[in-house]
């Protein structure tokens, strides 16, 4: 058995604890985003004026779909910060950068599903109120 000195375990753990706080920093950020989303979401949802008004049976079930994937947004990020929790309770720095890994296309997904909501909303705020006219 190979006995691995300290000093060359150092960078090892140090890199791991890097990327854990890198991930944790990125699951906030996405966080942050669908809370404002969610807001946003159920603004629009609420207004009478614009979309949920007069045109409300052509821009609703758009609104509703975004609304079902901004929930499995928040379940990947649930599952994505349980992982990531699991990393941090992992003793082998390796082994936490394994986990970490595992969970980038989680994460990944859940920034890509936020930035897609993101641009759809601000397409949306975009077009003149329908009572405007």
């Amino acid at each position: 058995m190979d006995v691995v000195p300290l000093d060359a375990a150092k960078p090892v753990r140090q890199s791991a604890i890097a990327a854990h706080l890198a991930f944790l920093g990125a699951v906030g950020d996405v966080s942050g985003s669908t809370r404002r989303i969610s807001g946003e979401l159920s603004r629009l949802k609420a207004s009478r004026a614009g979309i949920a008004g007069r045109h409300a049976a052509l821009f609703m079930p758009p609104l509703d779909y975004g609304v079902q994937q901004l929930q499995r947004i928040d379940a990947e990020l649930a599952a994505a910060a349980r992982l990531s929790n699991v990393a941090s309770e992992v003793n082998d720095p390796d082994m936490q950068l394994a986990i970490l890994r595992l969970n980038g296309p989680r994460l990944q997904s859940a920034l890509l599903g936020v930035l897609l909501l993101d641009v759809w909303l601000d397409l949306d705020n975009g077009w003149p109120d329908a009572d405007a006219e």
